[in-house]
């Protein structure tokens, strides 16, 4: 979604009063970032904030209570499971090396911060 803030206000007006949104998603990395994942949310069309980042966004388009954390850690080590989980038998060997290098590029980026995953949690008090 490229337009965050406008997803934001359109959720605050479906939930119902006091109700909550759950969130999690992909954040941008501390400043400056390598040139790399730049021009990978460029490619992709991504639209990243880091999580305090999202947290502004969520109170600007009028929730309240918002709860913005950085879970990373808990990202890293869910990948690192799933590619222990990885090689499946049922899997040519091709498709098999060509999945585990995609995954241990993936978790290489994530172990070098890029990106970080943030979930975020906001309600809608009136």
């Amino acid at each position: 979604m490229n337009d965050k803030q406008r997803l934001f206000r359109v959720l605050l007006r479906a939930l119902k009063v006091r109700g909550q949104i759950l969130i999690t998603d992909y954040c941008a990395p501390p400043p400056p970032g390598s040139a790399n994942f730049s021009t990978c949310v460029a490619q992709r069309g991504y639209d990243l904030h880091d999580v305090d980042g999202y947290a502004r966004l969520l109170r600007a388009a009028g929730f309240d209570d918002v709860d913005a954390q950085d879970l990373s850690d808990d990202f890293r080590h869910i990948h690192e499971m799933e590619l222990a989980r990885l090689p499946d038998p049922r899997l040519g060997a091709v498709d098999r090396t060509a999945m585990q290098c995609s995954w241990c590029s993936k978790l290489q980026r994530i172990v070098d911060g890029e990106p970080r995953w943030g979930m975020l949690r906001a309600r809608r008090s009136l």
